[in-house]
């Protein structure tokens, strides 16, 4: 099953780096790329045009589209599996610090998110890629999820 991660901005914190990395090469059922799209800091418009352009390139429909945000569903480790499962091949998005506006929200309807808490982008990152990592153990009965 392939699935891709789409992130505002590069993961720059190497301890963040080693983190990710462990959860990456244990993934084999689940096959994650992650895809680092230019930060344009203070101009969200350009942020969600960036992004709406990789969608478009890769071919990605609203309907495989899962967006991170605040205001998005709270879905536990089961229901991210089986969402992936339903929707793959698909993108999660990570956007930048500026979120995202309104009307990107509502073209992209499948929303989760992480926590009612506020996380850093990058930090978002490695805990959405852990939780991929936990969704693979899941849909391949491994006991890392228990």
């Amino acid at each position: 099953m392939k699935l891709t991660l789409a992130v505002i901005g590069k993961l720059r914190n190497s301890s963040l780096q080693q983190v990710e990395k462990n959860y990456l090469k244990r993934l084999h059922f689940l096959q994650l790329k992650i895809v680092e799209l230019k930060s344009h800091s203070s101009d969200l418009e350009k942020e969600q045009i960036e992004i709406e352009n990789f969608l478009k390139t890769n071919q990605f429909s609203p309907q495989q589209t899962i967006l991170l945000t605040e205001k998005g569903q709270a879905w536990d480790s089961k229901q991210l599996s089986q969402k992936i499962q339903q929707l793959a091949p698909c993108v999660l998005l990570i956007g930048g610090a500026m979120g995202w506006s309104a009307d990107f929200l509502k073209r992209y309807p499948i929303q989760m998110s992480l926590s009612p808490l506020t996380f850093p982008h990058q930090l978002a990152r490695v805990l959405v890629v852990e939780q991929i990592y936990r969704a693979q153990c899941l849909l391949t009965s491994h006991p890392y999820h228990h």
